[in-house]
């Protein structure tokens, strides 16, 4: 699926010719600026009719574990690759989609990874995580079916359940001005 729109998108493209890469840097709007300008930037680079239907938004924050300072990135997207916890693969064999969607949300640590700060300029631990901002008229979610384990690679069968009426996003995006995307399935 992914391939498919990404080739349509490609044919599909109204931009001709794309602007040079510049440095996004935003700390001092809103987050819902922050978001625009980011989306207005994608938009000067990839516009069709695919992006119109498929494309959403992610909020990157990545929190200075120092001095709490909070750095934003936003990306866009044309589908959600959610990983199956582990938890169901080795005990239920079977997961709701909340969970998956849970597990992609969930913060992480990384600890010595050599980031910079720019709130206390020095080498930092950092928390990392992502959410919805902005939701697409079409949600694709993909489920990564593969894990690696340290011999191989091997296909998981758990089973994976959605509600049958509604999907409420709203916890996977909770800085969204307009979460209630997916209420119905």
């Amino acid at each position: 699926m992914r391939f498919l729109i990404d080739r349509m998108h490609d044919e599909l493209n109204r931009v001709i010719q794309k602007p040079k890469y510049q440095e996004m840097k935003f700390e001092k709007l809103s987050v819902a600026e922050q978001s625009e300008k980011w989306a207005a930037y994608y938009r000067l680079r990839d516009d069709s009719i695919m992006t119109d239907l498929f494309e959403g938004q992610l909020m990157n924050r990545t929190t200075c574990m120092s001095c709490g300072y909070q750095g934003l990135a936003f990306d866009n997207f044309m589908d959600l690759s959610v990983e199956i916890p582990k938890k169901a693969v080795k005990f239920t064999g079977t997961v709701n989609i909340n969970d998956c969607l849970d597990k992609f949300i969930e913060p992480e640590k990384m600890i010595d990874c050599g980031y910079k700060c720019e709130g206390c300029k020095k080498t930092v631990n950092v928390e990392k995580d992502l959410s919805i901002f902005r939701f697409p008229k079409i949600l694709v979610i993909h489920l990564k079916r593969f894990y690696h384990s340290a011999m191989r690679r091997e296909k998981l069968n758990t089973t994976v359940t959605f509600p049958t009426s509604q999907l409420d996003m709203r916890r996977f995006a909770p800085h969204s001005s307009k979460p209630s995307f997916g209420k119905h399935v």
